[in-house]
């Protein structure tokens, strides 16, 4: 090629030899006057239109190109035609090390000395949602929780306090995945019950269509933004998780991929994403895999008592604030009118319970137990003594506690005759003692764990 190349020169001239060049190496630039690394080699060659050899260029010496009629010096490890020495190690373009990119880096590095303490609170509704993050609220079937869920919305959407909890106003999209059609008439019954101290538009929005969460969020993220107008929302709903997840709640897969998927709308708006779960057949931690728990920034559980209708709401856990929040309410009913045939239609609303002060539970330490609460107690108290045993360490659990598994405690109120094995409805029985005697302040609960206080 060296020698074809000479042969140019001698018949054509320069610019046969840059023709030439071009064929052979493939790395013409459309005259910009860059020489490549291959070009580089070739000592002794000029490149510009009507220039020639210099008399006593050196085999391997520094190429010259000529731009506008003027030259620029290029050593065999300068970058193309940028005049600067760079050193071993460094790329041609742009002087950077390799590896090395001048776009916005996907993954921020901050230093130490520059980071700073933010002073802007991280609540939707203090005490019970954070601004941003996951949020989970369980409890078992019919208790309540999705009453609950929309009244909060609800509040989130118009800026409403909360039973004295400050709440910071924003839009929210509801994903009523489990009964949508009946969420019509719940959304009639709050709108009757609350007509007087709200006008004008609401930045609510109902979704009521079955989703697979892991398999649609992204049309779901894509579709909130083309019919919200822009509207940004701060709170995106799941309820509930088992009719939007198209696999086991049981398997640790099924269930990353649709924390994965819950996270992907958490990112995509900085908004908060409560989900809505029911419990085990114990009634003592959400059902499914622990990963759930794990991983989200607060969780909330649910209970009804069936004695008195009351419905129990108890903050568990919150990643970055105090898990003490309670209310206690119940369920009113609100007549909707008749139906095209003429029937009855009503729905219910959620309101503090009678008697109860807001955002207080019924039970409160100190008051007078029930004889069978004091004998669920006192079971807990001997099984404790023999069975009791230091957990893990955990941020949920006082440290140097002994604990006993809720089993092991509806075991010895079994053999104390609190409870009745053979009763069919033994399981809601523990469960209303446990929620009874927590929100009295008697025993702490954290996942399969429970202790005295």
């Amino acid at each position: 090629m060296k020698q074809d190349a000479a042969d140019h020169l001698q018949k054509g001239g320069a610019d046969g030899v840059r023709d030439r060049l071009d064929q052979d190496i493939g790395k013409a630039k459309g005259g910009n006057g860059q020489a490549s690394g291959a070009q580089n080699a070739r000592a002794g060659q000029q490149q510009g239109a009507g220039t020639q050899t210099p008399p006593g260029a050196q085999p391997g010496g520094a190429p010259q190109s000529s731009q506008g009629g003027g030259t620029q010096q290029q050593g065999s490890s300068q970058a193309g035609g940028a005049g600067q020495q760079q050193g071993p190690g460094t790329t041609a373009k742009t002087g950077q090390q390799p590896g090395a990119s001048s776009k916005q880096p996907r993954f921020k590095l901050h230093a130490f000395d520059a980071i700073t303490l933010s002073t802007t609170p991280n609540y939707r509704v203090m005490g019970f949602i954070p601004g941003v993050g996951l949020v989970v609220v369980w409890g078992p079937p019919k208790c309540g929780k999705s009453f609950w869920m929309f009244d909060l919305m609800m509040h989130i959407a118009l800026g409403w306090e909360y039973r004295s909890h400050k709440v910071k106003q924003g839009p929210v999209v509801y994903c009523a995945v489990e009964g949508g059609h009946g969420f019509r008439r719940r959304i009639e019954a709050w709108r009757l019950h609350y007509a007087a101290r709200f006008h004008g538009p609401v930045p609510f929005w109902l979704i009521d269509v079955p989703i697979d969460l892991v398999k649609d969020h992204k049309t779901l993220i894509a579709d909130i933004r083309a019919q919200t107008a822009g509207v940004v929302p701060a709170a995106v709903v799941i309820d509930t998780l088992n009719r939007s997840l198209n696999g086991s709640e049981s398997d640790d897969e099924d269930m990353a991929d649709y924390i994965r998927a819950a996270d992907a709308i958490r990112i995509a708006f900085n908004c908060v994403t409560p989900i809505v779960h029911h419990c085990g057949t114990a009634g003592t931690r959400p059902r499914g895999h622990t990963s759930l728990s794990g991983a989200c920034d607060a969780q909330i559980s649910v209970a009804r008592d069936d004695t008195n209708d009351s419905i129990t709401t108890t903050v568990e856990y919150m990643k970055d604030g105090e898990a003490a929040a309670v209310a206690t309410s119940e369920l009113k009913v609100i007549d909707l009118g008749p139906d095209d045939d003429g029937n009855k239609m009503t729905s219910c609303v959620i309101v503090p319970l009678v008697g109860a002060a807001a955002g207080a539970s019924t039970n409160k330490p100190g008051k007078k137990l029930t004889p069978l609460q004091i004998a669920a107690l006192r079971a807990l108290t001997d099984c404790l003594a023999d069975m009791g045993k230091v957990p893990p360490a955990s941020n949920h659990i006082p440290s140097a506690v002994p604990c006993v598994t809720l089993d092991e405690w509806r075991e010895y109120l079994f053999r104390h005759s609190v409870i009745n094995r053979t009763s069919s409805g033994h399981r809601k029985q523990f469960q209303r003692l446990h929620v009874v005697l927590r929100n009295a302040g008697k025993i702490g609960i954290w996942d399969e764990f429970v202790w005295t206080v």
